[in-house]
């Protein structure tokens, strides 16, 4: 071998060795910045591994995740069905794959990969909850369910029960499995949503509204949390002010318009000269919208 081709195959190996350390590098600062909740800084050190990397599929995968996380199903979706077909056995990535197919109303598949997931890993969470979500209420359902490894203290045993019960309106039945999965885990946000949602059923409108609370501390994205907490507000008589306060304290609200608040530069008038403070106010989301 002559030195000139020698010295190639070196500084070859070299340079991949040095691009392959700086893919890696770039996917470690990603995920530490996709664990923080900084999906800016993540979607671009991710979309750098690929330009970096060809067609790496943890960057898509990942990307998938993030897309989702942030309501954006169609590219989430197209990254995690390619990412699937390059790590077919990557749990993440089906799991999050299944979420999205919920959202795109494509429940057969998604009940499809619940339940490939647990034919190998009966007690994992996720999946069972992925399934219930993915299904029709029905009696076989629960059997199914109820089929799989019972462990007392495993919470997403009980969260799925719950669930199916206030699917069924058996809300006793609901209350019963939901408490038991939130004295287990309380820091899951499914849990307090669904246990929030059988309350509010059951005309406990303090304990609901906690509950609710609670679950979009733990996931502020939550919106099925964010539609009921608001819609029991709704239910309130006069509802806008308790609605109006609640938007008031909403992290992506800059700012509300209604008479009832402190905040409103005619609030001691309004007090004085109305009653209830009248139905009708206005907010402004942070950022303003795009011309």
């Amino acid at each position: 071998m002559g030195p000139i081709l020698l010295m190639a195959l070196v500084l070859g190996a070299t340079g991949g060795c040095t691009k392959s350390a700086r893919t890696n590098r770039l996917l470690k600062t990603a995920n530490r910045d996709f664990n923080a909740e900084k999906y800016d800084n993540a979607e671009i050190e991710y979309k750098s591994a690929l330009r970096m990397g060809g067609m790496n599929a943890t960057a898509i995968g990942q990307l998938g995740r993030l897309y989702a996380r942030e309501g954006r199903l169609p590219e989430a979706r197209s990254y995690l069905l390619e990412a699937t077909k390059r790590q077919p056995d990557s749990l993440p990535f089906q799991l999050a794959l299944g979420q999205v197919e919920v959202s795109f109303h494509d429940a057969t598949n998604a009940a499809k990969i619940a339940r490939r997931i647990l034919s190998a890993q009966p007690a994992n969470e996720e999946a069972l909850i992925l399934l219930v979500d993915s299904s029709r209420a029905t009696p076989q359902l629960q059997q199914e369910v109820e089929s799989l490894p019972r462990a007392a203290e495993n919470p997403a045993y009980h969260l799925a029960l719950g669930t199916l019960a206030w699917r069924q309106k058996k809300l006793d039945d609901a209350l019963d499995a939901l408490s038991r999965s939130a004295a287990i885990d309380p820091a899951n946000a499914g849990t307090q949503f669904y246990l929030g949602s059988t309350l509010a059923d059951k005309g406990l409108r303090p304990q609901a509204e906690t509950a609710l609370r609670k679950a979009l501390q733990l996931d502020p994205m939550y919106k099925e949390a964010h539609f009921n907490l608001a819609w029991l507000y709704a239910l309130e008589t006069p509802p806008s002010l308790a609605l109006a306060r609640w938007l008031e304290a909403h992290s992506k609200i800059a700012g509300v318009l209604h008479p009832g608040l402190e905040s409103h530069p005619q609030h001691a008038l309004a007090t004085r000269q109305m009653r209830g403070y009248g139905g009708t106010f206005a907010f402004r989301l942070k950022g303003g919208q795009p011309a």
